[in-house]
């Protein structure tokens, strides 16, 4: 039997295309499971994904982490000197905030993060202000009667490497780690970090277990 050829030319291209949309609704459903509508990937836990709406305000510059990874484990000291890394803090949510002495927008903040550790601190939540000054731990406590900060703990780093270990190109820049040491979010410039929407969003990452949320 002879098969004319042009008579199965036109089912085999049908079959093609059917094959190439099959492939590319296939495509795009993967697409969908990986990454968020705006193309970033999709967050690996419901809690950060259910954060976003509070990302808003005083916090709107608050990169949020689909994927959080675990923070460099930077050293530093306290008031007394002891050797410290944020392992040591392991167990509860830690914002870190990385700043200086000479830093303008830094004393801007400072006492708004004083004012958060006062609300929320002690509820597995920790504000972990750490500066960068290179003159010594005496002058970071000077600095901290001189503002009146009761609330906050002096930390040192007075090598700044802790910048460079978490890719900053600037100062003040703040850190949500989660209670496994993960970083959860980040922002470069300063806010008031008592605000109702920063409270918001902090106490959503504290509330998330109780909601069923991990």
């Amino acid at each position: 039997m002879i098969v004319d050829e042009t008579m199965t030319q036109p089912l085999t291209r049908r079959r093609l295309i059917s094959g190439l949309i099959v492939a590319g609704i296939a495509g795009a459903v993967v697409a969908g499971l990986l990454f968020r509508p705006n193309g970033q990937p999709a967050p690996d836990n419901a809690l950060v994904e259910s954060a976003y709406p509070l990302v808003t305000g005083q916090v709107q510059n608050f990169l949020l982490d689909p994927q959080p990874k675990p923070a460099p484990q930077i050293a530093f000291v306290d008031v007394e000197g002891a050797a410290l890394t944020l392992e040591d803090f392991h167990g509860q949510w830690i914002l870190l905030n990385l700043w200086a002495t000479w830093c303008g927008p830094c004393k801007r903040e400072m006492p708004s993060l004083d004012r958060l550790q006062g609300a929320l601190g002690g509820e597995g939540f920790l504000v972990l202000a750490l500066s960068q000054d290179r003159t010594g731990i005496r002058d970071v406590a000077t600095f901290f009667e001189d503002f009146e900060l009761t609330h906050l703990a002096v930390y040192l780093d007075d090598t700044a490497r802790s910048q460079f270990e978490f890719g900053l190109t600037g100062l003040p820049a703040t850190m949500l780690l989660d209670p496994d040491g993960h970083v959860v979010g980040r922002m470069s410039g300063s806010a008031e970090w008592d605000s109702h929407e920063a409270l918001a969003l902090f106490r959503h990452f504290l509330a998330g277990p109780a909601n069923g949320l991990p």
